[in-house]
């Protein structure tokens, strides 16, 4: 296997090469068409140069993640920088630092908030951790790391973002590295444990990766073999005279994490990458935050490259100089997506070609490089890299991204550093018109060459017309879900879900109920229970967890029918702190299966449409519903009472008809549509009710009569729907249970 796949990464690089070489020189158009056609041709043999890079370092991949011990006792300082993040996210991940498995002599936290909130430093007295500010924000976050340097003196160093909460494992995964004196720091992977925009707005959840995680887990871990790695601001340990040999972390761009990791290397220091998610965050949550966070990138890589040209900065070597350079010209993808995305509408539209080229030409040599280029990345990269989705990612950003590099590169115009918004929550969808209206602007303008192409193609049988004309299509065919990203779905829970099963035991009305947990979350639990059950509104329960027993008090929001059973949406009250602590671990501190971070079957663009579509139809809703109901549709009879006492004698008196003798089949004159513990819904034929007036309803086989009030009456084409409450939660559970079996 190994042999074969050398021969085939040979020779799709042969080809792929051979392609460009054919582009250079039998491919490009003169006079005016050959400004578009050179833009095409950069494009194209920046991407050769950056898959060539891409296959031979992902060629060996080690897998196998090595942990080294420390062989000694070590001072260690976590710097959470903070500027403007909510005070309950940056509390979860302190609560996440001091459950990190080390000895707490030796483990100093610090807060560094360039906030200046009292509410943060009250925060770190409370949780008994470090606090540090200042009276500016010079340099930013890297103002804001050397101004902690100046007031702590551990031998380690761990950068963490506001958001991003280490597993208890963290340092005893990462420390050992450390015995090699040579190396400066080890970087883990930035996770994320909520959806990205393009998992949550276009229904895929982890059918797909998040879009992060090719570079995170596959790129990082290639060039890490080459002392390459590059730091990424969080998650990260550094060794204290490092970080002073290069005389701090690094100012004067926004992205002081890559310009650090650079100076670093450069001076001859080692570099680990930890192929180990060891801590998990909050991924970009509205679609604005994702574009700015990638425009903030994308200028921040010119900036420093502009600043520490890799090509020149002694002390690289040469696999480094390559990697760094590579990174700054992957930030145009944008301009060069763009020239992808205009080439065929100028030929069809206006037939300036942006290469001359003829189909038996495109068969010959663009087919076998792409088809060669799609085995290998299936071989390398197994189902961590999908050419589609690369697209949909690269298109969905290229008109911002092109234009804010071009005026970087062109103006130099200052950034503001600005943090990426954490803990959105939203109870309506919306759409972003402003993201929205190039991409239309693009797909109208695309569907027109597209008319015009057929027309022309109908009248003159041209190879350079189908060829561009395939290419709008496929366009436009990549822009329909960089579309439907537009509407961003509501988010009203405040904190992740996790699918999570364990044993609880409910305390309500001096028993004990048997349960378990559905999913949990930070502020909440989702309970089963297999019989129906009256609750009171507060519960007590004891939650049998990994790291001991939870005792926590809560409401019920939600009770309704699940499965085979039931299941209660509890909304803790506020912890102690002690059960916070260890509760922060129950929920975050597993780490993510691997299977998270690869593209599942059916991740095609006809299939993100028709998810996108059922799920558009079926909006996100908070449950309400606090007692079950089971959908039905029972025949039965209901009665008028003028009292709650009255009884089935009393009501045979006075019925002009009696129709307490008559068969259920004779005498019905409502459906019962759904049912509950406390009430019922039903449509009533010939006859009407007022609010609040007594109803008796008769079942199917069955002589007790069920007393109840109605509470709502709504009328729908003829039809009355009753909203019943009933008298005594005994006859509810009756009712529920009877009809319940009488459905099966």
């Amino acid at each position: 296997m190994r042999v074969f796949r050398q021969i085939i990464i040979f020779f799709t690089l042969v080809f792929i090469w051979l392609y460009i070489g054919w582009r250079i020189f039998f491919t490009l158009p003169s006079g005016f068409s050959l400004i578009p056609a050179i833009l095409l041709l950069l494009a194209e043999t920046i991407q050769a140069t950056q898959n060539t890079l891409l296959f031979s370092i992902v060629y060996k991949q080690d897998n196998e993640i090595k942990t080294p011990l420390l062989n000694r006792r070590a001072t260690v300082d976590i710097f959470l920088a903070t500027y403007n993040e909510p005070i309950d996210i940056v509390r979860r991940t302190l609560v996440a630092c001091q459950n990190i498995d080390y000895p707490t002599e030796l483990l100093s936290i610090w807060i560094c908030d360039d906030g200046r909130r009292e509410e943060m430093k009250n925060l770190a007295s409370t949780l008994g951790v470090g606090y540090i500010t200042r009276d500016n924000n010079t340099h930013a976050k890297a103002g804001n790391l050397n101004n902690a340097l100046t007031y702590t003196h551990g031998e380690f160093i761990v950068t963490i973002d506001a958001d991003m909460m280490p597993k208890p494992s963290f340092l005893q995964q990462t420390l050992g590295y450390f015995d090699d004196e040579a190396v400066a720091f080890v970087q883990t992977p930035q996770s994320f444990y909520n959806e990205d925009i393009f998992q949550y707005n276009l229904g895929q959840g982890n059918n797909i990766p998040n879009e992060q995680d090719l570079f995170m887990r596959v790129i990082q871990n290639g060039i890490g073999r080459y002392n390459s790695t590059l730091y990424v601001g969080s998650n990260t340990v550094f060794r204290r005279s490092a970080i002073q040999a290069i005389g701090g972390f690094a100012t004067g761009t926004i992205t002081e994490d890559m310009a650090t990791g650079m100076l670093i290397q450069s001076k001859g220091f080692k570099t680990i990458f930890h192929n180990e998610v060891l801590a998990q965050g909050l991924a970009a949550e509205t679609l604005q935050d994702y574009l700015s966070q990638r425009i903030r990138w994308a200028r921040g890589t010119i900036q420093t490259m502009r600043k520490w040209n890799p090509l020149t900065l002694p002390g690289l070597n040469g696999v480094q100089r390559l990697v760094y350079s590579s990174y700054f010209l992957y930030w145009f993808f944008g301009v060069f997506r763009m020239v992808f995305l205009l080439a065929p509408i100028l030929y069809l539209l206006f037939g300036i070609p942006a290469l001359v080229a003829t189909l038996e030409g495109m068969l010959l040599f663009w087919v076998p490089q792409y088809i060669l280029s799609v085995i290998v990345e299936k071989l390398l990269l197994e189902n961590r890299l999908k050419r589609t989705w690369s697209s949909i990612y690269e298109v969905s950003v290229a008109p911002f991204l092109a234009w804010a590099v071009l005026v970087e590169v062109l103006t130099k115009k200052g950034i503001p550093f600005k943090v990426t918004t954490k803990g959105v929550t939203t109870t309506k969808a919306k759409i972003n018109i402003s993201y929205l209206i190039p991409h239309l602007i693009f797909i109208g303008i695309g569907l027109l060459a597209i008319i015009v192409g057929i027309i022309n193609l109908q009248e003159e049988k041209s190879e350079g017309i189908l060829i561009n004309l395939f290419w709008a299509i496929y366009n436009v065919i990549i822009s329909i879900p960089v579309i439907l990203l537009a509407r961003e779905k509501p988010k009203v829970r405040k904190a992740e879900r996790f699918k999570k099963k364990l044993i609880v035991d409910i305390l309500d009305n001096n028993q004990i109920i048997s349960g378990s947990t559905i999913d949990i979350s930070e502020s909440g639990c989702r309970l089963f229970v297999g019989k129906l059950q009256s609750f009171s509104d507060n519960l007590s329960l004891v939650i049998h967890g990994t790291n001991g027993r939870y005792v926590v008090k809560g409401s019920i929001v939600y009770y309704d029918t699940y499965q085979k059973g039931y299941q209660l949406g509890v909304m803790f009250h506020e912890m102690e702190d002690t059960v916070y602590k260890l509760w922060v671990k129950e929920v975050y501190g597993k780490k993510p299966s691997e299977n998270l971070f690869t593209y599942k079957r059916k991740t095609g663009i006809l299939h993100v449409v028709v998810t996108y579509l059922k799920n558009r139809f079926s909006p996100t809703s908070k449950k309400k519903r606090t007692i079950p109901r089971l959908e039905t549709e029972i025949n039965c009879q209901v009665i008028k009472l003028d009292n709650a006492n009255e009884t089935l004698h009393d009501i045979s008196q006075r019925v002009s008809v009696s129709v307490l003798s008559l068969p259920i089949s004779e005498k019905t004159n409502a459906v019962i549509t759904d049912i509950g513990y406390g009430g019922c819904g039903i449509i009533v034929k010939k006859i009407h009710f007022n609010l609040d007036e007594l109803i008796g309803v008769l079942l199917p086989n069955n002589e007790t009569l069920y007393i109840g009030q109605v509470v709502r009456t709504t009328t729908k084409r003829n039809k009355v729907k009753l909203g019943i409450k009933w008298l005594d939660s005994e006859s509810g559970q009756q009712v529920f249970d009877y009809i319940k079996n009488l459905s099966k």
